[in-house]
């Protein structure tokens, strides 16, 4: 077998403390024949069990924290960002950062909190700014026509790029998935309207499926 396809036949594993040891030692590189490139990069991030210090180093199995583990992923992004822009393609490089979901618990009923993950889009060509707040709703159906978008494709079929979104009180689904602390039981669709952090927002639309068809 040669390098590419005993690659293909290797088991995708989740381990933040290898990936970011991988990065700092081999670090990345920049084919400049190369017109477009995109990567996904999933990590763990702040999902138990903690195994990763601030420093992004594996500590063990629950050898860390949630709030170590969340510095320590921070500065996974933080060098990934410094690398390209050692290379040079920081500023024609979009960067997405955001998650499946936010804070979460297993819950057998609907939701009393809400929960809603990080998004964070810095566009390509936006150069060196402060990080801003925008009060616009978003939502993780927006990633994909925001990455063909970045790509220079027809996002149109997809829904709309971030960078051009502006409504605050747009209507976005989210869907919640029930558990008895062992097993998922049902998804249940909510429709949020305008600040996804107050839960009067919220509203079961009353379309569920069971979580194990």
């Amino acid at each position: 077998h040669d390098a590419d396809s005993e690659l293909d036949e290797t088991p995708y594993t989740m381990d933040d403390g290898r990936w970011y040891e991988q990065l700092e030692s081999q670090g990345l590189a920049f084919d400049s024949d190369t017109a477009q490139a995109f990567r996904f990069i999933h990590l763990l991030g702040t999902h138990t069990p903690y195994n990763v210090d601030e420093n992004g180093r594996d500590v063990g199995l629950n050898g860390s924290t949630l709030v170590r583990q969340a510095r320590g992923s921070i500065r996974m992004v933080s060098e990934y960002l410094r690398q390209l822009k050692q290379l040079g393609v920081y500023d024609q490089t979009t960067v997405i950062v955001t998650a499946d979901h936010g804070d979460w618990y297993l819950t057998p009923n609907p939701l009393e909190v809400p929960s809603s993950p990080i998004m964070l889009v810095k566009q390509a060509g936006a150069g060196l700014q402060p990080i801003e707040v925008s009060s616009v709703a978003v939502s993780a159906i927006d990633v994909l026509p925001t990455v063909l978008d970045a790509l220079g494709a027809d996002a149109s079929a997809y829904g709309t790029p971030v960078s051009t979104l502006t409504d605050e009180n747009r209507t976005r689904r989210y869907l919640m998935t029930t558990s008895d602390g062992a097993h998922d039981q049902e998804i249940l669709e909510y429709e949020i309207t305008g600040n996804a952090l107050d839960m009067a927002n919220w509203r079961l639309t009353g379309r569920l499926w069971a979580a194990q068809e």
